[in-house]
């Protein structure tokens, strides 16, 4: 190729970054003050059928309202509602729909004789800072008897903190809620889209869809440096908000076979702020056994990333464990 023709070249490249990046600018503009709005019960997904291949292979079904529907028989009469809320591990995109840890949970309780329904409101990027938001919001929508909090550390710490979202803010006394700041990143999310849709990895199949919203843009973290969480404050506005009505099932990281880590200095200060409050949490650890790992997919690295279905099959039991004990404040 000439000079002459690479300087063409180059001007035009220039020309498509100058007017990805005056897209971007222009997005900012049109979007700006959107991020205060809370779609608590998740309009991405309502009323959608979504495969997901990124990450395993699961197809799920959302319900009108929002929540994942479990795949299982609907109850007569006004069974118990427990409304589950989680990140992206409880929304379990991954794995089908009667293979999420919730869904495993619901048939395991109700063959134990207990006619309960189990709420998955999980929503992947969401921490303790959008129950408490949203807690209002959820109660109103979903009356729920009780709410199980499936969290893991991150979810009191690093998450709860990110500037880029929904996130807890104040000093040490003076806790709040704080709301994001809309990044968007356009040029980013028009490759990463278009390629997830050319390629087939995830597709959204959607009926009385509502608002429609980009399903994988890019948004960086924006963590607060030298944090030292308030977990006490923070066990305790998420008590207060769901009216001391509430449990934890607290998810560690990986156990190697044989090899029990111990639980971090913050954990253990999470495990004592509930038990100070009266509040039951479970701490299931995801090992491995019988040569199976609980995460990782045969499109992923091996056991990383979100549980398997052998992961949701070790969390279930804890879940359906944690439930029975607090049947009786259920029904109160």
């Amino acid at each position: 190729m000439s000079f002459a023709g690479l300087r063409r070249l180059g001007a035009q490249a220039l020309g498509v970054w100058v007017g990805l990046l005056g897209l971007n600018a222009l997005a900012a503009h049109l979007l700006h003050g959107k991020a205060n709005e809370i779609q608590p019960f998740g309009a991405i997904f309502s009323s959608q059928t979504v495969t997901w291949r990124l990450e395993g292979n699961g197809i799920s079904h959302w319900l009108p309202d929002g929540l994942r529907d479990n795949g299982n028989p609907p109850l007569d009469g006004r069974p118990t509602r427990v409304l589950i809320l989680g990140d992206s591990a409880t929304e379990a995109l991954q794995v089908n729909d009667t293979e999420t840890f919730v869904s495993l949970a619901e048939r395991q309780l109700r063959r134990a004789g207990w006619p309960v329904v189990l709420l998955n409101a999980g929503r992947a990027r969401r921490s303790l800072a959008d129950y408490v938001q949203l807690a209002p919001a959820l109660i109103d929508r979903f009356k729920p008897d009780f709410t199980v909090v499936v969290a893991n550390q991150q979810d009191f710490t690093v998450d709860a903190w990110d500037l880029s979202k929904v996130h807890f803010a104040g000093p040490p006394g003076r806790l709040r809620i704080g709301l994001a700041t809309l990044q968007p990143y356009v040029p980013s999310f028009l490759a990463v889209a278009g390629l997830n849709s050319l390629s087939g990895l995830v597709s959204y199949r959607q009926s009385q869809l509502q608002e429609r919203c980009p399903p994988l843009l890019p948004i960086r973290s924006l963590p607060q440096p030298n944090l030292e969480a308030p977990l006490e404050e923070e066990v305790a506005a998420i008590d207060a908000s769901y009216h001391h009505r509430l449990a934890f099932l607290l998810l560690t990281l990986h156990d190697p076979p044989g090899q029990v880590q111990p639980l971090s200095p913050e954990t253990h200060r999470i495990v004592s702020a509930c038990q100070s409050r009266g509040l039951e949490i479970k701490i299931t650890r995801a090992t491995s056994g019988a040569g199976k790992a609980s995460r990782g997919f045969f499109n992923t690295a091996f056991n990383s990333g979100h549980l398997n279905r052998w992961g949701h099959q070790r969390v279930a039991p804890a879940l359906s464990q944690l439930l029975l004990r607090v049947r009786p404040a259920c029904a109160e």
